[in-house]
């Protein structure tokens, strides 16, 4: 079994907590990652963009001149895809971006991305995460005894104190276990974490 320190929110070393190094020093997949990360990113675009076709554009549907004998190349429409003001062709629409991923591919990839937090020394495991008073100067203080500027903090719970605390600073984001994501956990330099957290993590590894 594989070992991570536990520090105090001071800084200071607290213990150790005992990984199962089976769940945690598993194979990472990039292809779920990719996949789990290009979905998230495409369910965010709005598709609202839009062109007008050759029936939506402004324009009589006269034929602008006779088809013979005006010594001009032949037209049907002034709101032809050739002329000027005409519609779009094969143009964007309003769609929705997303797709779906299979519940297996999805479950792999939060598990590959929880290993590259180990595997990539990205992870702090605190003793207990607390915040007596909703102040930005205690996080921005926590931050610098880790010497952190860019973290992702997992809580068990909603806290509306840590939230006030946090939502000054730009480089940190607070997340709750039921709204976990790959997307988050791959774009923070840290993660920080209590003991407590750890041990629900591992039963998300543990996921078959």
């Amino acid at each position: 079994m594989s070992e991570l320190v536990v520090y105090h929110q001071d800084g200071k070393e607290s213990g150790k907590v005992h990984l199962k190094e089976e769940l945690w020093h598993g194979e990472i997949h990039p292809q779920a990652l990719y996949l789990s990360l290009k979905k998230q990113l495409s369910s965010r675009r709005a598709g609202t963009h839009d062109t007008k076709k050759r029936s939506e554009v402004s324009g009589t549907g006269k034929k602008p001149w006779k088809q013979k004998g005006s010594g001009r190349a032949r037209a049907g429409s002034v709101r032809s895809p050739l002329w000027r003001h005409g519609g779009v062709v094969f143009g964007p629409h309003p769609r929705k971006h997303g797709f779906d991923l299979p519940k297996q591919v999805k479950q792999l990839a939060v598990r590959s991305a929880l290993r590259n937090l180990v595997q990539s020394h990205r992870l702090i495991v605190l003793d207990k995460f607390e915040v007596s008073e909703p102040k930005t100067k205690q996080i921005q203080l926590l931050l610098k005894n880790f010497k952190v500027e860019n973290a992702l903090v997992l809580l068990k719970e909603r806290s509306q104190s840590v939230q006030r605390a946090c939502r000054n600073l730009s480089g940190v984001k607070l997340l709750c276990l039921d709204s976990l994501n790959v997307h988050d956990l791959l774009r923070f330099k840290k993660v920080i974490v209590t003991k407590e957290i750890l041990k629900d993590l591992e039963e998300v590894l543990s996921w078959s």
